[in-house]
């Protein structure tokens, strides 16, 4: 996985990593620990289909999630970084100079405005991205985790869904964006399960570690995967650029299985945004 932030010195852009911050367990993903908190106010997902682009400026403060695909961004110095699915880029607002990003293949990104948000410790040392992230072309794996009725009995399911409205090449503008109350960069680790549960084929309402979600969300796992186990129906495996919309605030919940450490970003939405997912035929 790969922070970078991009940042203008003497009307300059520059590329340099940046770190989170580990933090208290967050109750609404079990098995996994808060980090930074992003203050966000919308999120937009974009398909980038041209060879490439060239900035001059960046309209927003923002993070741009790489799903898919390989992007390339040069900064006005010349320096070059790779993004593959689960890295993350930050675009500050004050940024006046040139950059470019350069695009292999179909590549996807959600973009997440955070007008208040600064990410600590830029120029530390960031993580790692395996070249093998760069394989993964084309759109990402988009689950929405709901229920199939009503009340405390029902069970949650796994569909794909595809995302409401045209995907365009270029940034639409904020007020077109889909509005969300604040986002979070969470740790996992590989979850240690006692023998009984170890050979079951899979986990069932009363495993440990079964729950609901919190707050409607999305899931867009970073680096490391899990394998996400409704309480019927087929199970899922998430990995790096993946995302997953989770509804499932009452019923019988869900479990994950999360193989290997990891980060995820989760991002909440605010009351009525991606109302509607459109199931994938």
């Amino acid at each position: 996985m790969i922070l970078q932030a991009l940042s203008c010195t003497e009307g300059t852009t520059r590329l340099a990593p940046f770190t989170i911050l580990d933090g208290e367990p967050d109750p609404d993903v079990p098995g996994a620990a808060a980090t930074d908190k992003v203050p966000a106010a919308a999120m937009t997902l974009v398909r980038k289909h041209r060879p490439q682009c060239e900035f001059d400026g960046s309209p927003t403060r923002s993070l741009v999630l790489f799903l898919s695909g390989e992007t390339t961004v040069t900064d006005g110095g010349g320096h070059s970084v790779k993004f593959g699915p689960g890295d993350v880029l930050y675009r500050d607002a004050m940024i006046s100079g040139a950059y470019t990003e350069r695009y292999r293949g179909e590549v996807y990104q959600i973009i997440l405005h955070c007008p208040d948000f600064v990410p600590d410790s830029v120029g530390a040392q960031s993580a790692v991205r395996c070249d093998d992230a760069l394989d993964k072309v084309g759109p990402p794996v988009m689950c929405r985790l709901g229920n199939d009725g009503d009340g405390d009995d029902a069970d949650s399911v796994l569909t794909a869904f595809t995302w409401p409205g045209p995907l365009v090449h270029d940034e639409p503008d904020l007020a077109e964006w889909i509005p969300v109350d604040v986002a979070r960069f969470v740790t996992h680790q590989a979850i240690t399960v006692d023998p009984e549960i170890d050979t079951m084929a899979e986990p069932k309402p009363t495993t440990i570690g079964w729950h609901r979600t919190g707050s409607r969300c999305l899931f867009v796992m970073l680096s490391g995967s899990a394998r996400t186990y409704p309480s019927r129906g087929r199970s899922v495996l998430r990995e790096r650029g993946d995302v997953l919309l989770a509804e499932d605030t009452t019923g019988k919940g869900h479990f994950n299985m999360f193989q290997g450490d990891g980060i995820g970003l989760v991002i909440y939405l605010a009351d009525g945004a991606l109302a509607d997912p459109q199931p994938r035929r």
